[in-house]
């Protein structure tokens, strides 16, 4: 089952669509949103001469925020920042692919690894705990997609999100488990097989757009929302398109 995953993007602001010569300084923003919804992947580990089946569930809550291009600057060109009060901001990076006289298009990935609410090992009969600690350290569930956004801010074209289980390194962990983690798994190991359910949305979180169904429909979607100044909802579309 694939998830109703609203996913957003929207241009700040009309003065990046005025023509002529852009100002070093000048931003184009694109508000990026994600509807909470749960992922279960499956995959099957190797430690030491054993295989073991493995299914990792994580919750994905609600995500706002705002991509970034910046390609004058002599420091950072682009990056991705959660709106205040929302979870971490995928990790992005990227690079300019095409240029013209009045537009750059920027190609960016974007990565995030979600928590793991439960975990599930089959077939161990003995060391149970230390294979548990080896899974939930070194193995997590994430998310990327490929952006296609234009300098200055006029459109965008997302592609899907794909997920994955994914077991590595685990060089982000400090503890001795990171060496276990590389003594395990010295190159990655990845899942593509994953089942997506949409969840409801807390009180506490962003309210959905204005208009939106209550029944979300059983395929992924995108819907796209203008604002001003901030990344919020609001009703009027601004142009996005799918790849």
């Amino acid at each position: 089952m694939r998830i109703d995953t609203l996913m957003s993007a929207a241009s700040l602001g009309a003065a990046s669509l005025i023509t002529g010569p852009t100002p070093a300084n000048e931003v184009a923003s694109y508000c990026f949103a994600i509807r909470p919804y749960r992922v279960t992947c499956t995959g099957s580990i190797r430690i030491g001469s054993q295989s073991y089946p493995v299914s990792i569930a994580s919750r994905s809550p609600t995500r706002l925020f705002t991509l970034k291009l910046k390609p004058l600057s002599e420091k950072r060109k682009l990056g991705c920042w959660a709106t205040g009060g929302m979870p971490k901001a995928p990790d992005c990076d990227g690079y300019m692919r095409s240029q013209t006289a009045d537009m750059q298009v920027w190609h960016v990935n974007m990565v995030r690894a979600l928590h793991s609410a439960s975990i599930e090992i089959g077939d161990i009969d003995m060391h149970y705990d230390r294979i548990y600690r080896l899974v939930s350290v070194c193995c997590v569930n994430m998310w990327t997609t490929d952006v296609a956004a234009s300098w200055p801010g006029r459109a965008v074209r997302i592609g899907d999100i794909r997920h994955s289980l994914m077991c590595g390194p685990a060089k982000d962990f400090r503890d001795d488990w990171a060496r276990e983690c590389r003594a395990t798994f010295p190159t990655a190991i990845e899942s593509n097989e994953c089942t997506l359910e949409p969840e409801p949305e807390e009180d506490d979180e962003v309210p959905p757009p204005p208009d939106r169904p209550t029944t979300p429909p059983a395929t992924m979607s995108w819907e796209v929302f203008g604002h001003s100044g901030t990344c919020t909802w609001r009703k009027k579309s601004v142009a996005v398109q799918r790849q």
